[in-house]
């Protein structure tokens, strides 16, 4: 009789250290790809994405990766995100802004936004002598 009250106590303990751990659908790092002409509901979309389903701590819990065959080829854009935070982050945006030359683009449209964590780069048509296109940041709403 105490070899089983022992097991069961012993099962207990191990379902509450269990419990007590985050599991893998709850936490870790998850991904959302994109390939194709991308449009302002995809970006939409992403927010949603981040917002909603992996509500990351901090700003640096969300990092992108994009690349293109060419100018105005389609876009392939990866975002990933640090599952599992409590969300304090806050809610955020995804911008889109032009940029020429060396990457020169402005920052002056973050106004009061202390961090920002560029995922992209949308290249177009490049003028013979430096690249344009479009930068992508994600910023607190």
């Amino acid at each position: 009789m105490r070899e089983i009250h022992a097991a069961t106590w012993a099962f207990a303990g191990l379902l509450a250290l269990c419990g007590a751990q985050p599991s893998p659908a709850e936490e870790g790092w998850i991904s959302n790809s994109y390939s194709g002409p991308l449009t302002d509901s995809h970006l939409t979309e992403l927010a949603r994405w981040i917002n909603d389903v992996c509500r990351p701590g901090e700003m640096g819990h969300i990092v992108g990766f994009s690349y293109q065959t060419g100018p105005k080829a389609p876009l392939n854009l990866h975002v990933f995100c640090l599952r599992g935070g409590d969300g304090k982050l806050g809610k955020v945006k995804i911008l889109r802004h032009a940029f020429a030359g060396d990457y020169d683009f402005k920052t002056k449209h973050l106004g009061g936004q202390q961090t920002a964590s560029i995922i992209g780069f949308e290249l177009a048509a490049a003028p013979s002598d430096a690249q344009a296109g479009t930068v992508l940041i994600v910023v607190k709403d």
